[in-house]
């Protein structure tokens, strides 16, 4: 009876990178949805993009 028991062993340095890319992962999802959800009220809306439009915005 030869049961040898196969355990994953894991190396410091592949445990380093593997919860480094884990966290960049996480941080790009995070700002991805930041980057495309509408929001309602939102302040880079208020700010116009053209010089017509800044000066109907300085005069109000």
């Amino acid at each position: 009876m030869n049961s040898n028991p196969k355990i994953l062993v894991f190396q410091l340095k592949e445990l380093i990178y593997t919860v480094i890319f884990v966290i960049l992962a996480v941080l790009l999802i995070i700002l991805l949805v930041r980057m495309f959800s509408t929001e309602e009220g939102s302040s880079v809306n208020a700010i116009p993009t053209s010089y017509e439009n800044t000066i109907e915005y300085i005069t109000k």
